[in-house]
């Protein structure tokens, strides 16, 4: 008998693997993927601490950004909060920055949005003119509709855009993937790190 192995037994594993391979497809994203992909972060928000910031500031990193506001009490900490659980459950990956783009940008200041941020570390606050904010959610598709006396009527997506390193715009959770593990899930696939 030939020392090579017939070429017979070479097929058969080639054969087993793809079976394997097929039997155990790769674990979900979750999220929904956005259409066509686009490159965000033309337009110059102000974060926090009043210093400029672009999305192109933060390229090789995954950004998870949330449309909120400070005075709406009954969505944005519950949000940020889980955020928060998340990112600590993924053990602080230093690839990833999650971000809250204030809606409400007439009250909420750097000095405003730092106040409330510290509860929900390491989240980065960044807000604009009324222009540059509404000129940025146009970019994610994220919808808000501000009220000029009462931030508690204030409407906004509380979807999750999540970008990816080279600044496209990659998945949209909604907040029950927060709840569920579903955006833990994906973006511990996204980073390697699940």
């Amino acid at each position: 008998m030939s020392r090579q192995a017939p070429w017979w037994i070479a097929a058969a594993l080639i054969s087993a693997a793809a079976i394997l391979w097929w039997l155990h497809p790769a674990p979900p994203l979750y999220g929904y993927p956005f259409p066509r992909s686009p490159l965000v972060g033309g337009v110059t928000l102000l974060g926090d601490r009043g210093q400029p910031v672009r999305f192109s500031d933060f390229r090789g990193k995954f950004l998870v950004i949330y449309f909120g506001d400070t005075r709406a009490r009954a969505n944005t900490p519950p949000i940020l909060k889980m955020l928060q659980r998340t990112y600590r459950q993924l053990g602080r990956p230093s690839r990833l920055a999650l971000m809250m783009i204030s809606i409400d940008p007439a009250y909420d200041r750097p000095g405003v949005l730092r106040r409330f941020l510290a509860n929900f570390k390491p989240v980065i606050g960044l807000t604009g003119t009324g222009s540059s904010v509404a000129e940025v959610a146009k970019e994610f598709a994220a919808s808000y509709t501000p009220h000029p006396n009462l931030a508690e009527l204030s409407t906004h997506t509380t979807d999750l855009f999540v970008v990816g390193p080279r600044g496209h715009l990659r998945r949209v959770y909604s907040p029950l993937s927060l709840a569920d593990g579903h955006l833990a899930l994906g973006l511990g696939r996204l980073l390697g790190v699940q």
